[in-house]
Parts: structure tokens; C-alpha cells; sequence
């Protein structure tokens, strides 16, 4: 069926459309993408925000994910999605671990989550950014259980991670 015989009002969502030819304009690409996931643990001061460190990179498509930090590669300006958790181990009743995104040394977005039961918690944090070439962003954490806290790594659970990719121009 032709594209010029379709009206809006007899258009029926159920049924299947052959196209021949080309369509665009239905999706992107959504590169670059970064992910990256640490499996050792680094030991965190109390209440000093501290850029998170990954060692697995298990997905950089643009080799734009570098020392922990994305950079926003020549012609990639853009909305990106970026996520990222942290997990300590030992954490006391009452205390708060914290997730920040920065955005060129800055914070733009932030994670909370109060320990209700002394164990070892995680909190995500997550956004839309619009991001131009040569932005960075990366992962910082804090916690406040009064002496050094682990920020834990799994290879396989994924307990502390950062990543993140392009949605649109």
C-alpha cells in the first residue's frame, strides 16, 4: 500500500505494513554509549565526595570512556541518558550513602538512600543531560557512617557501576 492512500482515520494499528523503499526518521542510533563496571573495592572517606573508579569497561563504543570519565566526542553534542549505582559494604542504622552525575565538575544530578538496617546498601541515580562536545560526566559518591566505608565491585552482580548513551541531537 502506498504511503499517499493511507488516511490518519483509516489507518489501523493491528494490521502489518510492507514498506518498499527506505524509512528514515524512525530511530537513532543512540551512540555513544558507555558502560563500565567496577569489581574491586575502593575505600571512601566519610563525607567527602569522591569520583567513583571503574576497571571493567564493558561497553565504550565511540572510545569515549576514559579514566573513569565520558567525554563527549567531536559531532556528538546531544541529550544523553546516564545512569550509575554505588554500593558500600557495612553500613550503620541511619547513615546515607549518596550517588552524584557531575557534569563538568559540577553536580546536576543526585542519589539518596538512608540504611535502615546495617548492611550493605546501594542507591542509583539517573537523568537526561544535554551535553555538547567536550562535556564530561562522571560518578562521584559519598557516605556518612564516620570512618572509612568500602565502595564495593562484583564482576558478576554489577554492584557499582556508571554508564550512559546518546537519545538524541
Amino acid at each position: 500500500m502506498a504511503i499517499t492512500k493511507i488516511q490518519s482515520e483509516s489507518l489501523n494499528l493491528a494490521d502489518t505494513y510492507d514498506f518498499t523503499g527506505t524509512v528514515t526518521g524512525a530511530g537513532e542510533a543512540n551512540t555513544p554509549a558507555w558502560f563500565a563496571n567496577k569489581t574491586d573495592t575502593t575505600s571512601i572517606a566519610n563525607t567527602t565526595n569522591t569520583k567513583a573508579t571503574f576497571n571493567v569497561e564493558i561497553v565504550d563504543t565511540d572510545s569515549a570512556f576514559s579514566s573513569s570519565t565520558f567525554t563527549v566526542p567531536s559531532g556528538a553534542a546531544g541529550k544523553y541518558y546516564i545512569f550509575g549505582q554505588c554500593q558500600f559494604s557495612s553500613m550503620s542504622d541511619n547513615n546515607f550513602i549518596v550517588a552524584f552525575i557531575y557534569i563538568n565538575g559540577s553536580i546536576q544530578g543526585k542519589g539518596v538512600l538512608v540504611d535502615a538496617g546495617g548492611a550493605d546498601i546501594a542507591t542509583p541515580v539517573f537523568g537526561i543531560f544535554d551535553l555538547s562536545v567536550g562535556d564530561t560526566a562522571e560518578l562521584y559518591v559519598r557516605h556518612n557512617h564516620g570512618s572509612n566505608r568500602d565502595l564495593r565491585g562484583e564482576a558478576g552482580e554489577k554492584t557499582t557501576f556508571f554508564g550512559g548513551y546518546k537519545i538524541t541531537s
